[in-house]
């Protein structure tokens, strides 16, 4: 193509090209700008063309873009200048005062004479296509993110769930136990594994099973979402535990049962200081109620010593105390008696 004698249907083909079209010769004069450069840039044609292109954009009159335009006019391969790397080869402002991303190619238009060579600047806007690159790779690092906080999230409840000495378990909608921790084994008698597919009612002691049971359906029938609940457990081996459990219910839509979460805490021991508590409670009542002691005023001769009790009669010292207390008394002589008694002797 000769741009000083092409043809108008070459230059409004040129023109009407989705993206920004240059020509330059070999002293870098503008010789065509087509209408997409006009509308990105603002600069008209008319004032571009037959001036050098570094006069508008004076960063590509550096040794380092003038010597690559170089290579090519002397016949080198095109240079592709990449929206990433080099945005700005020609600048074309947006309305938010942003720059489009521009990548930009160079190539050799070749003609016979030496003088009639000329670069063709073909300039596409990647503006777009980056930004949603851009947008897809941010909304990949936040996901990434949500994922890895996921993991540390569901790692550190694995830990806390594994490491508590409570148990832990997931019941479904069918009242069977989806999940379990490894405090089955103690609790069950059974691995975490086993109790799969179980129902929980089954662990439940017969005799606290119809009452369990009961406050269940009233949960779901009133859609309560939190519980605490006291029954006992028993294992394949006979053996019971006394447990306090907190319990989250959750529903769907319509209200029907999901999943509940438990937490199980083993009480027996407590359970048993507090038997233990009462028997010595009810043990010291009966001791106390055998206590017998004496209140008030006692009614006494002043002569004999005798006793009146509440009745009237009279009694001697020792048998009105040993009549309201657990007291024996022996029989002897004080010193002056035991003198009086051998004088009366003589």
């Amino acid at each position: 193509m000769n741009v000083g004698g092409s043809s108008v249907f070459e230059l409004e083909l040129l023109d009407q090209l989705p993206f920004g079209v240059c020509i330059v010769d070999q002293q870098f004069n503008v010789v065509f700008w087509n209408r997409i450069l006009q509308e990105w840039t603002g600069i008209a044609r008319e004032k571009i063309q037959g001036v050098k292109l570094n006069v508008f954009y004076p960063h590509l009159g550096e040794s380092r873009y003038m010597r690559r335009l170089s290579m090519v006019l002397r016949g080198g391969p095109p240079l592709i200048f990449s929206a990433q790397l080099h945005p700005t080869f020609i600048t074309a402002p947006l309305p938010g005062g942003d720059f489009r991303m521009l990548q930009t190619t160079v190539s050799l238009i070749s003609h016979d004479d030496e003088e009639g060579k000329k670069l063709l600047i073909a300039i596409a806007d990647l503006t777009q296509p980056i930004q949603q690159l851009n947008e897809i790779t941010e909304l990949r690092k936040k996901a990434l993110d949500r994922e890895r906080a996921l993991e540390l999230s569901e790692k550190r409840y694995r830990e806390l769930v594994e490491g508590t000495d409570n148990l832990v378990t997931q019941v479904d909608g069918e009242w069977n136990l989806s999940y379990v921790n490894h405090v089955s084994r103690k609790i069950y008698g059974l691995e975490p594994e086993q109790c799969a597919g179980l129902s929980f009612l089954e662990f439940v002691h017969p005799d606290d099973r119809e009452a369990t049971r009961e406050s269940f359906e009233e949960w779901i029938r009133n859609r309560i979402t939190g519980a605490s609940f006291e029954n006992r457990q028993i294992n394949r081996s006979e053996e019971v535990k006394e447990m306090l459990w907190t319990i989250n219910l959750f529903y769907d839509n319509d209200g029907r049962l999901e999943v509940a979460n438990s937490i199980g805490r083993d009480i027996t021991e407590r359970k048993q200081a507090e038997q233990e508590k009462e028997r010595l409670i009810e043990e010291l009542k009966q001791a106390l109620a055998k206590i017998k002691t004496l209140r008030g005023m006692l009614p006494i001769c002043a002569s004999c010593k005798q006793i009146r009790d509440d009745k009237g009669y009279w009694h001697q010292v020792e048998v009105y105390i040993q009549s309201h207390t657990d007291t024996e008394f022996t029989h002897g002589f004080c010193p002056d008696c035991a003198r009086k008694l051998l004088e009366g002797l003589k």
